[in-house]
């Protein structure tokens, strides 16, 4: 892994983190930072494969009706269409996910809000495994698992 570099003087919310090739650099906010490549390219720092979706889900508290953008198995990205932003980062909130094709109950943890206060990420920290089978069965339809010669 490469180092990554703050200025000096600067506090944590002018976060400037700088790794040559491919150049990074964050962008800090009042709620967290967004890191990005130099061009714009925002950098994945997830330890598992996110998937793009459009999946409804509920919030609680405060009982917030959202739309998952992407999920993992570690996490999700979920779009806020309510203002002001109900969420700031550190937040435990409880998922709801009930479809016919998928089911999820969990508790997360508000890892960052977007700059623009229209999205939250989550990160799983209680997932039952009913729930987590769940969520590997709904991330297979969207990854091609190598199959062995047998």
């Amino acid at each position: 892994m490469k180092k990554r570099h703050l200025k000096s003087r600067e506090s944590p919310s002018e976060l400037n983190c700088v790794e040559k090739k491919p150049k990074l650099s964050c962008e800090g906010t009042e709620r967290g930072s967004e890191m990005t490549r130099s061009g714009g390219e925002p950098v994945d720092r997830r330890a598992s494969t996110r998937e793009n979706v459009k999946v409804p889900v509920n919030i609680n508290p405060p009982n917030v009706q959202a739309l998952i953008q992407d999920i993992s198995l570690d996490g999700i990205k979920v779009k806020i269409e309510i203002t002001p932003m109900p969420f700031q980062i550190s937040d435990e909130v409880w998922l709801s996910v009930s479809r016919d094709y998928f089911k999820l109950q969990a508790q997360g943890k508000i890892l960052w809000t977007s700059r623009m206060g229209d999205a939250v990420g989550i990160k799983f920290t209680q997932l039952d495994e009913k729930s987590r089978r769940s969520l590997e069965e709904f991330l297979s339809l969207f990854v091609d698992v190598p199959t062995s010669n047998r």
